[in-house]
């Protein structure tokens, strides 16, 4: 009985240390190995303050966030610290949802190829709609930052990624949003 308790123990171990670095056989594929994947964020100064939106990690957790009294912006260079990152991690509400591991992987292959597409111009036509920025990061790790992509910006202003995945990932987003974020 103690050797299956300390094997259960020794697997779960495992499996934490692993829980982001995924083992692929498909060549095709590398794997992100890094916490934050993807955040939908919707900011309005007008009238009233409004910021919310959603993080999504590399476990499939849905983190949603409501005007967090502590969070941290990306900088004007498009990155943001890990330790930053882990602290909005931390001002977040809730998860409200896990997604499955294979719709995660296919959406982490399409980072790679969303990384290469080009931002638009940035043109402004709205005044007082805010703006709701979809984007997926990538890390460096030797400077522990993460580099924003933007995947998609509309509102008072508005931009989007040329590329095909980056149009795939903020569908995506757009669906993950009506379906579990909407309904919750």
């Amino acid at each position: 009985m103690k050797r299956i308790l300390l094997a259960i123990l020794i697997a779960s171990i495992l499996a934490l240390l692993t829980a982001c670095d995924k083992n692929n056989k498909n060549t095709q594929y590398t794997p992100i190995n890094q916490r934050i994947l993807f955040q939908v964020e919707y900011i309005n100064y007008a009238w009233i303050y409004q910021h919310n939106g959603y993080l999504i990690d590399c476990s499939g957790n849905i983190y949603s966030f409501n005007n967090p009294e502590n969070w941290n912006f990306i900088e004007d260079n498009g990155t943001i610290s890990e330790v930053a990152m882990n602290e909005n991690l931390l001002s977040t509400d809730s998860i409200i949802y896990t997604l499955d591991d294979a719709n995660l992987e296919n959406k982490q292959y399409k980072i790679n190829h969303a990384v290469k597409g080009n931002i638009s111009d940035l043109k402004c036509e709205m005044v007082d709609a805010g703006t709701i920025v979809y984007s997926t990061f990538t890390l460096n790790k030797r400077t522990h930052k993460y580099k924003q992509v933007i995947l998609n910006q509309w509102g008072d202003c508005s931009r989007e990624n040329s590329s095909a995945a980056a149009k795939d990932l903020y569908e995506w987003l757009r669906y993950v949003e009506e379906n579990y974020l909407l309904n919750n």
